[in-house]
């Protein structure tokens, strides 16, 4: 009776204080993100294709509660094509209703405007195997504190890769660059650790020797972005997750209750099958 009371508190405690609340997960974090690593902002990439004739078709990833996908939808008024893709299993929005909701709770775009604009189109899958997903063609893939805490950080970049239409640009944060205070944690890139045979290489200079680059920025902390644009040769990082290496980092016994240890430390091996 009290576990299943637990339970049930837990989920709405979740529901009440999701991670676009927590993380700020809107336009201007990210907007504000990309320009201290000195990339163009999103913002501005859509103004570019807007003024060039064209009604470019964005994806995020790990949209959570779709503020970002409002923000978007009250500055562009539909003049962009928007899709999120959510995990099945605990998806703070699925669908229209879901961002109705959101609306409500933020206003961002006001619910009459709502009611006269194209939805975003919210999808749930596995951001680890979109292999499935039936939509694909994206001049802008985007997503905000979602891959430091997934394991296959290499298959969230492919995938994003082989969704983007010719020239079709990814942009992702790719790690936050706290420190964990971790003696086997990388400084590099904390939660994306590479091995060459033995010896531990850098995760950002491999990424940028398969056309993906790593820049820091700042996003209330300092963290890392990963931007890549669509090439004929496609992305194969050619990893092997190490599953005996790769933890869960909150699942680590600390006396330290500042530590705050998240997200998945995932381990790589190189010049292997892949797995």
């Amino acid at each position: 009776m009290i576990g299943g009371l637990f339970v049930r508190v837990k989920r709405r405690f979740h529901r009440e204080r999701s991670g676009c609340e927590h993380h700020n997960r809107g336009l201007a974090r990210f907007d504000d993100a990309l320009r201290s690593a000195g990339w163009t902002t999103l913002s501005e990439r859509i103004e570019g294709a807007l003024a060039e004739g064209r009604r470019p078709k964005l994806l995020e990833i790990g949209c959570g509660e779709g503020r970002m996908l409002l923000d978007l939808l009250a500055r562009f008024e539909g003049r962009i094509e928007l899709h999120g893709v959510n995990h099945g299993e605990w998806p703070p929005v699925r669908d229209a209703r879901g961002l109705r909701a959101t609306d409500a709770r933020y206003g961002i775009v006001g619910p009459k405007k709502l009611r006269g604009l194209p939805a975003p189109g919210v999808h749930l899958a596995d951001a680890q195997d979109l292999s499935r997903f039936p939509l694909r063609d994206f001049d802008l893939i985007v997503s905000q504190v979602v891959l430091a805490h997934v394991a296959r950080k290499d298959r969230v970049l492919e995938e994003s890769a082989r969704l983007l239409a010719p020239g079709g640009v990814f942009l992702h944060e790719l790690d936050q660059l706290d420190p964990l205070g971790l003696d086997f944690v990388d400084a590099d890139l904390p939660r994306f650790t590479i091995y060459d045979g033995e010896a531990r290489t850098s995760t950002t200079t491999y990424l940028g020797q398969h056309g993906v680059e790593v820049r820091r920025g700042r996003a209330g902390r300092e963290i890392a972005l990963a931007g890549y644009t669509k090439s004929d040769r496609g992305l194969d990082l050619g990893l092997r997750l190490d599953p005996r290496a790769t933890i869960s980092l909150k699942s680590i016994g600390t006396l330290d209750p500042e530590a705050h240890l998240w997200g998945v430390r995932s381990v790589y091996r190189t010049g292997a099958a892949r797995g």
